[in-house]
């Protein structure tokens, strides 16, 4: 662990780098178009090489084995640059973590090395048409044949599906009275026979996620992570990652804050929106200090309380953006819906927040069972 001096010392190295490295921002493209996808691999490569990809991993697979003081130094400064959504964002918060925990020796060197340095993108394959929230619903299979495990069904809602070339996956696997114990964590290559991708072309253009339709997909059984059968504990420690990622968003709430602040100026006797205005910067205030004193591991349910406070913090902030553009003239722009609506999935992707509120309350503050229902 550094010490004050170190991390200002660390703060102030990473910051000049970005300066220097950062390219403006119209000149990323949208990662849906070959030179846009181009140039955010070279950015991410960039960010490999310099060491800073994959901080917290241990060095071997290209990290610094850095402690969560280190990795929210990096993030703030990353943020507050302006920098680029990470491309990989599925793998570096999701798939790495998951083979670097619960993977084989063989499995961390087939795919941590790629994930890294964004050679192999890769999208979830969790959500199907009937089985959202409620994941142990699925109905996907994998029937073990041999050395292979033969997958035959959909998945929907795979953020950058249309990009990806693998996807890391729940497959229902053998009879079990209990849904969650027939569950199967597997690694599925994109380009396989059998994978139809169809990308889902969103109201402002883009093809952010893909149904994924699978017929007799034969995936080596080396592709499994743990046991057949055992995928439903693998899956949770999956999502308490996911839900852990928004350890940096306090950088997010407090600029979304000021954003909101300014656009708020012209309407001082707006009682609603300067209330906004103070809540939204006392969010940011707690969020951070939260993070600030955060040492635990993010395998725990507490991951649940980091994804409930962001996910409705930032709605809050961009319902006040929303109504401060449509007391001027044009009213919202495009950009600030399309970002209003992308604030709004955040309540329901990685579990929605009911359902984190559940498990809150039945994991963290141990009500019965029921109790929130009276």
């Amino acid at each position: 662990m550094m010490n004050e001096g170190e991390m200002a010392e660390f703060r102030e190295h990473i910051r000049q780098w970005l300066r220097t490295n950062l390219s403006s921002p119209e000149k990323w493209g949208s990662i849906f178009t070959v030179e846009g996808l181009q140039r955010r691999r070279q950015w991410e490569r960039q960010l490999f090489e310099a060491g800073y990809a994959v901080l917290s991993w241990p060095p071997e697979w290209g990290g610094a084995n850095a402690d969560i003081e280190t990795e929210n130094i990096f993030q703030e400064e990353y943020l507050a640059a302006g920098a680029p959504e990470r491309l990989n964002k599925v793998a570096l918060g999701m798939a790495g973590p998951t083979v670097l925990r619960h993977g084989s020796l063989a499995q961390q060197q087939r795919w941590l090395p790629g994930m890294a340095d964004c050679d192999e993108i890769w999208c979830q394959g969790f959500s199907e048409p009937d089985a959202g929230s409620d994941l142990a619903s699925l109905r996907t299979r994998g029937r073990v044949d041999g050395d292979s495990l033969v997958i035959t069904g959909q998945k929907t809602w795979c953020t950058h599906g249309p990009i990806a070339d693998w996807m890391f996956a729940l497959v229902r696997t053998k009879p079990d009275p209990d849904p969650r114990g027939s569950l199967t964590f597997v690694m599925i290559p994109m380009d396989a026979q059998g994978v139809d991708v169809r990308p889902i072309r969103q109201l402002h253009g883009a093809p952010d996620f893909a149904d994924v339709f699978f017929e007799d997909v034969r995936v080596p059984m080396e592709n499994v992570i743990g046991e057949v059968g055992r995928g439903w504990d693998i899956a949770r420690s999956t999502l308490r990652q996911e839900r852990a990622s928004g350890l940096a968003s306090h950088v997010s709430l407090t600029m979304e804050a000021d954003r909101l602040a300014a656009a708020a100026a012209a309407l001082e006797e707006r009682a609603d929106i300067r209330c906004r205005v103070a809540t939204a910067y006392a969010t940011s205030r707690a969020f951070s200090a939260y993070v600030a004193q955060r040492r635990a591991d993010p395998e725990t349910d507490r991951s649940s309380v980091i994804k409930l406070a962001w996910s409705q913090a930032r709605r809050e902030s961009y319902e006040g953006l929303i109504e401060c553009a449509a007391a001027t003239p044009g009213g919202p722009s495009a950009e600030l819906e399309h970002a209003y609506w992308h604030v709004r999935a955040a309540e329901i992707y990685g579990g929605s927040n009911e359902v984190q509120r559940n498990i809150i309350a039945r994991k963290l503050l141990n009500l019965p069972a029921g109790a929130g229902a009276r």
